[in-house]
């Protein structure tokens, strides 16, 4: 309901969900078309001359019509010059001389215009800078449509981004960095599959309530139920901001314990995933059931043998 809402003020009110896929390596190239392989998290193009790219292989790619995602971060020696012009390109493994040039979706958020409101050249793009925290598939995003024809009979693909511009500086990370964005469904039919595991947490509480109804009143057993399940959403906040190495032996592992004790509601984090426009599969379902399920079934059945020894 809060990602409706967000979406009310915007052209699309129903926000598009798509499951994504992370490529299996990178390559930098340089001026003269020699490729490196990259083995950090981050690459940056730089330089006073144009042409640098660097190039994301993605294997077991289903064939269809899908878009390549495009995120990353500007820098420029002159503030108002914000936007990097980029060229994007399909590559054949076997000849890299033989590419395919990609042209931006006409449903990108961004990169067709120049800042000051004119076209772009016709095959390039303008990126611009964008936070590495951010990950809205549907804002932060270059969309590149990706025909299912271009897509080898593998499943594989190789997408090279060339720095056209030689003023900006432009840095991209491996893990979000370039994206292959296939349609996930409906919003309705993912928001059915979020509820799924929003009901697996609230079937632990519930167990949770029941367990303490055994031995107190209704207002007792509201507090214990609210108690737990804002210790489950803090828990993990709590040991970010002091982690085991700076505070005493005992609360450290007073923590740990409690993470056993407590499940995780910030394991799944399926609002934030709808909120970025990313589809929730019936296997995370399954997956918070199988790992909510577990203290479910612990706390009904100590409140089964708890009240069947109790005269009620």
């Amino acid at each position: 309901v809060g990602v409706l809402v967000v979406h009310m003020s915007a052209e699309q009110a129903v926000p598009g969900m798509r499951s994504i896929q992370s490529s299996e390596q990178w390559q930098q190239i340089d001026y003269y078309g020699a490729a490196t392989t990259i083995d950090t998290e981050r690459v940056t193009l730089a330089g006073r001359r144009s042409g640098n790219a660097v190039r994301w292989q993605f294997e077991g790619v289903p064939k269809q019509a899908s878009q390549i995602l495009i995120k990353g971060r500007v820098r420029a020696l002159d503030p108002a010059h914000y936007q990097a012009e980029i060229s994007v390109f399909l590559i054949d493994p076997k000849n890299p001389e033989n590419r395919q040039r990609l042209s931006l979706g006409a449903d990108s958020p961004y990169g067709q215009y120049v800042s000051d409101g004119a076209l772009a050249e016709q095959g390039k793009m303008m990126m611009v800078n964008k936070n590495t925290r951010h990950l809205d598939l549907n804002q932060d995003y270059l969309r590149i449509d990706l025909p299912a024809a271009f897509i080898s009979e593998h499943g594989s693909c190789v997408i090279e981004l060339v720095r056209e511009d030689s003023k900006t500086n432009l840095t991209f990370s491996l893990s979000d960095g370039c994206l292959l964005a296939i349609p996930g469904g409906n919003f309705f039919i993912n928001m059915q599959r979020a509820g799924m595991v929003v009901l697996a947490q609230v079937a632990y509480l519930n167990a949770v309530a029941l367990l303490c109804a055994c031995f107190s009143n209704i207002g007792v057993t509201l507090f214990a139920g609210l108690t737990t399940f804002f210790a489950a959403l803090m828990l993990g906040y709590i040991e970010s901001m002091a982690p085991s190495t700076e505070v005493p032996a005992f609360v450290a592992r007073s923590i740990d314990l409690l993470q056993v004790a407590i499940p995780d509601f910030n394991r799944f984090g399926v609002e934030s995933l709808m909120a970025g426009g990313r589809s929730i599969t019936w296997e995370t379902a399954a997956a918070a059931w199988s790992y909510y399920g577990i203290y479910t079934c612990a706390f009904l059945i100590i409140a089964w043998w708890v009240m069947a020894r109790r005269e009620l």
